[in-house]
């Protein structure tokens, strides 16, 4: 149904929202010590590992499998992403915690065009469905932990990069 859809894509959302917050504060913590430059290239990774994704493995699959099978595979590999990324924090290895950015990552890209497909397939063309999923997206996106402001605060995020900001 329309509304487990968007449940869905808020969830998702939400919970890359907080993995990209919490992964700022762990990738700056004395576990890792990454200077702001290092937390800046980290996420440059992680933006190219999505793009790669997308664009190789997604672009492909989506003929071939249907939407609910990807978003399915994508919450399946999203969740061993973040058992990968606990143990990787618990050990304090950064080759590991890179594994599991990639895994985290590719989970992600493939529930994303996924479920904004299943809610186009499933909705009334002229129906604001469309609308609440984009909706769904970009609340989920605001949801964010409250000490990530801080970490903006602390670097100047704010006076670096005026595009940017923060949600509370």
């Amino acid at each position: 149904s329309v509304p487990a859809i968007l449940v869905t894509s808020f969830v998702s959302v939400v919970s890359f929202g907080a993995y990209e917050t919490t992964l700022a504060l762990l990738l700056e913590s004395t576990r890792f010590g990454f200077t702001f430059q290092q937390i800046l290239l980290y996420f440059a990774f992680i933006g190219f590992t999505l793009s790669l994704a997308q664009g190789l493995l997604v672009r492909r699959l989506a003929g071939r499998v249907s939407e609910v099978a990807m978003a399915t595979a994508g919450g399946i590999v999203t969740i061993v992403g973040f058992v990968l990324l606990s143990l990787a924090t618990q050990s304090s290895r950064l080759p590991l915690l890179i594994v599991a950015s990639a895994v985290e990552v590719i989970g992600f890209s493939l529930i994303t065009p996924s479920v904004q497909s299943l809610v186009s397939r499933r909705s009334d063309p002229a129906a604001t469905c469309l609308h609440a999923a984009s909706a769904a997206r970009r609340c989920g996106g605001s949801v964010r932990p409250s000490h990530a402001g801080q970490v903006g605060q602390r670097h100047n995020v704010i006076r670096r990069a005026p595009c940017c900001t923060l949600h509370r």
